[in-house]
C-alpha cells in the first residue's frame, strides 16, 4: 500500500475503533459472534476504502471514466449493504430477537449505503492525500536535481580560480630562482591533493579545511618575504566537527588579492579561526590602499551585516578588479544553498583597514 502510512492509521483509529466499541452488546451472545461481526464488518468498510483507492479512482475516476466509476462503485456498495444485511440477520436470530419487518430492513440498508458511501469518501480522502505527497516528493527530487547540478558548477569554478592564482605565484618565485620554490611546490601539492581528492566530498573535517587555508597562508607568507605582518591562529579545539570543503578560503584569498599584494610596505593581515561547540568563527582583518580620485575606490567604507545570506556582502569588490568576483560570488552562492539560515557574515571597513567576520553553524 502505497501512500503516507501515517494517515491511513489515523483514518482507521477514527472509523474502526468506534465501530470495535459500538457492537459491545454482542458480548451478551459470546466473544465468538463480537469478534466475527467485527472482522467481517470492517472487513467490507477496508475492502470498500482499498477497492476505491488501490483501483478504482486510480483506473477510472482519475482517468475521467465516471459514468463507469460509478457503476462500479454502487455495485461495490450494493454487494457490501447485502453483506452487513445479512450479517445482522444472523445477529439477530443468535441474539434471540424478533426478525426485521420490511420496512426496519429497508431502512437499515439505506443507512448502510449511506456509510459505505461516506467510506468512500474517506478513499478519495486519503488518495488525494497520497497524490500530494507524491506531488511534493516530486518536486523535492527535481529541486534536489538542481541543487546538485549547480553544486557541481560551483565546484568547477573553486579549482581552475584557485589554481590561476597559485601558479602565478610560483612563475614569479621560478622567474626569481628563488630558493622557496621548492617549499612552495610542497605545500602547492597538499593543497591540490585537498581540492582533487577530499573537496568533492559534501562536507570534510574541519581540520582539513584549516590546514588547506594554513597551507595557502604559508604559500603566501613564503612570497611576502618580510614585507608584510601575517599572522594566522587557531582557537579551541578541532575535532571531528564537519563543514562544507573551501568554505574559510575565499575570505583568505580575498584579503591578499586586495589588500597585502597592494601594499608594498606596511601590510598586515589577521587570520583567526575560533571554533566552539556546534560553531565555527573565521576572522579576517587586514589592510587595503585606497586608490585615489582618478581610480575606484577599492572598498566602500561602512558597515554591512548579513544573517543567512546576501549580496550586499560582496557588494564592496567592484567587478572590473582582477576577477574577484569568481571566488567571492561563489562564496556567497555557497552559503545560501549549503547554510541557509546557519550562517553570519559581518563586514566592517573603516579608514584602510578591512575586516570580514564569518561564523557557521556547523555539524
Amino acid at each position: 500500500m502505497r501512500g503516507n502510512f501515517s494517515y491511513h492509521l489515523l483514518v482507521w483509529a477514527l472509523l474502526i475503533i468506534p465501530n470495535v466499541f459500538g457492537s459491545t452488546y454482542l458480548l451478551r451472545a459470546g466473544v465468538d459472534l463480537y469478534l466475527i461481526h467485527n472482522v467481517v464488518r470492517n472487513g467490507l468498510l477496508l475492502a470498500i476504502v482499498y477497492t476505491n483507492f488501490l483501483f478504482l479512482i486510480p483506473r477510472f475516476f482519475r482517468n475521467k471514466q465516471y459514468v463507469l466509476y460509478v457503476m462500479l462503485s454502487l455495485l461495490l456498495i450494493a454487494g457490501a449493504v447485502a453483506a452487513m444485511s445479512s450479517l445482522d440477520k444472523a445477529n439477530y436470530v443468535r441474539l434471540g430477537f424478533p426478525p426485521l419487518t420490511g420496512r426496519e430492513a429497508i431502512q437499515e440498508m439505506i443507512f448502510y449505503a449511506f456509510n459505505m458511501c461516506s467510506y468512500t469518501l474517506t478513499a478519495f480522502l486519503l488518495f488525494s492525500l497520497r497524490e500530494k505527497q507524491e506531488q511534493k516528493e516530486t518536486l523535492d527530487q527535481v529541486q534536489l536535481e538542481k541543487l546538485g547540478a549547480e553544486i557541481k558548477y560551483l565546484r568547477a569554478q573553486i579549482n581552475p580560480h584557485f589554481l590561476f592564482n597559485t601558479l602565478n605565484n610560483l612563475y614569479g618565485l621560478a622567474l626569481e630562482k628563488s630558493e622557496k620554490t621548492p617549499e612552495i611546490i610542497l605545500k602547492l601539492s597538499k593543497i591540490m591533493d585537498y581540492m582533487l581528492y577530499e573537496s568533492n566530498d559534501v562536507k570534510v573535517y574541519l581540520k582539513n579545511d584549516i590546514d588547506n587555508v594554513r597551507n595557502y597562508i604559508d604559500i603566501e607568507r613564503i612570497r611576502q618575504g618580510n614585507n608584510a605582518e601575517i599572522r594566522f591562529e587557531v582557537k579551541g579545539e578541532v575535532g571531528r566537527q564537519l563543514i562544507v570543503p573551501l568554505m574559510l578560503l575565499p575570505l583568505v584569498e580575498n584579503a591578499f588579492k586586495h589588500g597585502v599584494n597592494t601594499i608594498i610596505d606596511g601590510a598586515y593581515m589577521y587570520v583567526e579561526v575560533r571554533v566552539r561547540e556546534g560553531e565555527v568563527e573565521m576572522d579576517v582583518r587586514n589592510n587595503f590602499k585606497r586608490k585615489g580620485a582618478d581610480g575606484v575606490t577599492g572598498l566602500r567604507e561602512g558597515n554591512n551585516e548579513v544573517r543567512g545570506g546576501s549580496s550586499d556582502v560582496f557588494g564592496d569588490i567592484k567587478p572590473e578588479q582582477e576577477r574577484s568576483g569568481i571566488g567571492l560570488a561563489n562564496l556567497e552562492r555557497r552559503l545560501n544553498l549549503f547554510y541557509p539560515n546557519a550562517h553570519t557574515m559581518t563586514v566592517e571597513s573603516t579608514g584602510d583597514d578591512y575586516h570580514v567576520n564569518l561564523k557557521l553553524r556547523v555539524s
